[in-house]
């Protein structure tokens, strides 16, 4: 009889603990010794996407993974602030600051691979590796500007309107898409993050962040030349049926001056979840190199 994976044993062995970042009480879940690697999940996401990785890429890579939720999002306090993509930025730094991380590698997933790019940009010095996984926010020559705008408003749409309304319906039809065999959504996946949503303060926080990213969304793009400014040694890795689809991400990575590319089959927006033995396998040997 196979063994049900659940969330629950997913993560045996690992610890969730909560940080007092800048005033804001932060949710991580980690593992393991050594070198520190931060995953930041999408947006809307909390760290509990990251369930069937912290272990795996833990025991494999011989470092210490953390998941975190990002700010504003999972089970994290929700102070009266400003909740900004730069606030989001500030806020991965000072919880490596907490920690004790001075330089650490960002697998960034969907908006957390935006959130990683910035910081990589921004502060070489502190990044070892990033990892961008099917990453939202490239913007490459040839792609009409009412295309990035059509598809940031899809995504503002889509989470505001969750937001909003927080079924259980409602969190199984904005999940569905993010998987190319729906099979990979649990049931147990669904109940997580209506809880999540159905949190105090959870709708404010969120939604303020999702406005105020659509403002500011050409701000953040990654454009040809700001990608060619990531100086850190990277991996692409990209869902074989995502969209866009993995001809765009070639594109993307070749601009960036140390990337590689790897696209795991069957997957869709969440290969760490479709494909997590593939995606943990070529991400480990990444970390270890």
């Amino acid at each position: 009889m196979e063994a049900v994976r659940t969330y629950w044993t997913s993560t045996l062995g690992a610890s969730v603990q909560y940080y007092d970042v800048a005033g804001t009480r932060t949710r991580a879940l980690h593992a393991g010794d050594g070198e520190v690697v931060l995953m930041l999940h999408g947006m809307g996401g909390h760290l509990e996407n990251f369930v069937f990785n912290v272990m795996p890429l833990a025991e494999m890579s011989g470092r210490h993974v953390y998941a975190l939720d990002l700010l504003g999002h999972g089970m994290n306090g929700r102070p009266d602030r400003s909740y900004t993509f730069e606030d989001m930025v500030n806020h991965i730094l000072q919880f490596a600051d907490v920690i004790g991380a001075r330089k650490f590698t960002v697998v960034g997933l969907s908006l957390g691979g935006l959130v990683g790019s910035w910081l990589a940009i921004r502060q070489p010095e502190r990044i070892s590796k990033l990892c961008l996984t099917t990453t939202f926010g490239f913007h490459l020559k040839g792609t009409p500007d009412a295309d990035v705008d059509t598809s940031f408003l899809r995504i503002k749409e889509s989470n505001l309107k969750v937001l909003r309304t927080p079924t259980l319906d409602a969190v199984r039809e904005r999940l569905r898409p993010l998987a190319h065999n729906p099979k990979a959504i649990s049931e147990e996946m669904v109940a997580v993050r209506h809880h999540v949503y159905n949190q105090p303060g959870a709708e404010a926080a969120i939604a303020k962040f999702v406005e105020s990213f659509h403002e500011q969304r050409w701000d953040y793009v990654l454009t040809e030349e700001r990608l060619a400014k990531i100086p850190v040694e990277t991996l692409v890795i990209w869902g074989e049926h995502n969209h866009p689809d993995p001809e765009y991400a070639r594109r993307a990575t070749a601009v960036i001056p140390k990337a590689k590319l790897h696209v795991c089959a069957g997957s869709g927006h969440w290969p760490h979840v479709e494909a997590d033995e593939d995606y943990n396998k070529v991400l480990s040997a990444f970390l270890r190199t």
